[in-house]
């Protein structure tokens, strides 16, 4: 399953299941952070350039995300009141009509994956202003995250992991955790999750049920406090 697997279950006012009950957690297998980027002739520059713009520009910031209701527009509304300043969001149908509006200079910066992004950034098409993990993204060394930025243990990231049907013998869940973890402890595998953007994670069936939870709980509140129509 996907992060979006959390963001569903707090954008929903109901599911025909359960989030975590109806299933067999196993493990988690990579993670990977947002990056946020504008075009390279923005004033724009860094996250503290971002805030300060928001705080002292007449026109509103413009944030684009691939889509209503995703984990880069919900990011954007954590930060925004986390940081005290008014972002509008605009959402697309996807990153690439974000990422044309962003080169016509109609939108002030967007949210994405990395490995939607990175070839641009390093070519200078475009500018990472900030990373949304917890640590700098290795690709990226000199890009600040947001939490450098005066916001302490600020991190919002993408994962996948892997689960089962509901009552799952438990030999069966604790040998897929094993091979899980050993599968993307291979140098190959690593290699080729780097390629992706992403880092392997792994950890125990706990682990991975106590980071959906949490991130079940961050995505219901920030639905609430923003005061986004559940569907």
């Amino acid at each position: 399953i996907p992060s979006g697997h959390a963001v569903t279950a707090a954008t929903y006012k109901s599911l025909p299941y359960h989030s975590i009950d109806d299933f067999t957690i196993i493990g988690q297998a990579i993670e990977f952070p947002f990056v946020m980027v504008t075009h390279p002739e923005h004033t724009i520059r860094n996250i503290p350039d971002l805030i300060k713009a928001a705080k002292e520009r007449s026109e509103p910031i413009l944030g684009g995300v691939p889509g209503a209701g995703t984990p880069q527009h919900l990011m954007l509304e954590y930060f925004s009141r986390l940081a005290g300043i008014k972002i509008t969001v605009v959402p697309f149908r996807g990153g690439n009509q974000a990422l044309t509006e962003l080169l016509g200079k109609r939108l002030d910066f967007l949210v994405d994956p990395p490995v939607a992004l990175i070839g641009q950034i390093k070519s200078g098409a475009l500018r990472a202003i900030g990373v949304t993990g917890s640590k700098r993204y290795a690709p990226l060394p000199d890009v600040g995250t947001i939490a450098d930025a005066g916001f302490p243990g600020f991190s919002v990231t993408s994962w996948m992991g892997l689960v089962g049907p509901a009552k799952l013998p438990a030999p069966i869940a604790t040998r897929l955790n094993t091979e899980l973890n050993a599968l993307i402890a291979e140098p190959a595998v690593v290699e080729r999750i780097h390629t992706l953007g992403s880092e392997p994670r792994g950890g125990t069936p706990d682990d991975f049920k106590a980071l959906i939870a949490k991130d079940i709980a961050r995505w219901t509140k920030v639905i609430a406090d923003a005061g986004i129509e559940r569907i």
